[in-house]
């Protein structure tokens, strides 16, 4: 949606920078996804907003390979907002997008785990949809210090 006064000032073209943003999000998903497809068991692999306001949990994904072989993406309902409305908001988007509530204080997807793809795309949901986050230049990801992983 490209408004005719602003589209060419300065040079501006709306549709040119949303499909870079649009392209910078997918290599995140094909990097991501293929991270995913390396995780071994027991050593989770977590995805970080690295910009949050002061004092906020910043928004977090972790992905693990449980033990029956599954893919699990993991979200602490903490870290969704500070505030328990904007909480109760996102915890709703999350789970119309097949997220279950697990005990009072997590969120968890599972997939197949050949299925990297898909929670790639889950993941980018909800930093894109969810917790809002402009560019994936403002991610971070890495393995949780002190794991090790398990022979499966």
């Amino acid at each position: 949606m490209t408004d005719s006064i602003i589209k060419h000032v300065n040079g501006f073209d709306e549709s040119s920078f949303d499909a870079e943003l649009d392209s910078r999000w997918r290599d995140f998903r094909i990097r991501l996804a293929d991270l995913l497809a390396d995780l071994m068991l027991g050593l989770p692999f977590a995805v970080h907003e690295t910009v949050s306001p002061s004092g906020a949990e910043p928004p977090q994904v972790t992905a693990i390979i449980t033990d029956d072989g599954r893919l699990r993406t993991v979200i602490e309902i903490a870290s969704l907002a500070a505030a328990s409305t904007d909480r109760a908001s996102r915890v709703a988007l999350l789970r119309g997008q097949g997220w279950l509530v697990h005990g009072d204080d997590t969120l968890i997807l599972d997939f197949d785990e050949r299925h990297v793809d898909a929670a790639a795309v889950a993941v980018e949901y909800a930093f894109r949809q969810v917790w809002d986050v402009p560019d994936p230049a403002y991610l971070a990801g890495a393995s949780p210090a002190g794991t090790q992983p398990s022979s499966r």
